[in-house]
């Protein structure tokens, strides 16, 4: 549910942003436009978790059980979802085609929450979240990216993957990753997107 609501609302956020700005493209839209209507709409779900914005990593980790580690430096998470007062999910967002160093430091920041003190870490998973460009279409469940600037938008998509699974396999067996990706039809000026969530959780918790 929370994978299928972040892919949502990637998505009303880059309509939206078409709409009330005149026909900018939705890749202008900064990345904390994404950030806050990704956690407006869980925050609408029924039963939903807290959500919180740009929280400090030091204290979401000695909130979740786990000693402060000097490591997380004073860096944040974009959005932390909570059960009552204990962390669960930390989200980070990007709008981004190519993963770079920043997104995969953002993914062994959430693949080191997660095993950080495990016994008593009340973390259940974590998630990058972001948008891509490119044309994309969708036929009974089958992805297929178009061209953008001589690349193939499914290999982009393919190299994407591979990165943050790469990535999450140096923390260890006790993680794994799925990934998700959702169509954005074209806008009025044909220019197309997609929207793609990692969620990176415990093996025993997925």
């Amino acid at each position: 549910m929370i994978v299928r609501t972040t892919l949502a609302a990637i998505e009303k956020a880059a309509t939206d942003y078409v709409l009330f700005s005149g026909g900018w493209s939705s890749w202008a839209a900064p990345e904390y436009f994404y950030t806050t209507c990704i956690a407006q709409r869980i925050g609408r779900l029924r039963n939903a978790p807290s959500v919180t914005l740009e929280y400090p990593i030091y204290d979401a980790m000695e909130a979740a059980g786990c000693p402060r580690n000097e490591n997380w430096g004073d860096r944040k998470f974009d959005i932390v979802l909570w059960d009552h007062e204990s962390p669960i999910a930390p989200i980070e967002v990007k709008r981004v085609d190519d993963l770079g160093q920043n997104e995969i430091d953002d993914v062994q920041r959430i693949c080191g929450a997660l095993n950080e003190n495990d016994n008593n870490n009340s973390l259940q998973y974590g998630m990058l979240a972001h948008l891509v460009s490119g044309q994309a279409t969708e036929n009974n469940g089958q992805i297929t990216f178009g061209h953008l600037k001589g690349k193939k938008g499914r290999e982009r998509i393919r190299r994407s993957r591979n990165k943050i699974r790469q990535c999450v396999d140096k923390h260890g067996e006790d993680l794994r990753v799925t990934s998700h990706v959702r169509c954005i039809l074209p806008d009025d000026y044909g220019r197309e997107f997609a929207a793609i969530v990692h969620r990176i959780s415990r093996l025993h918790l997925a």
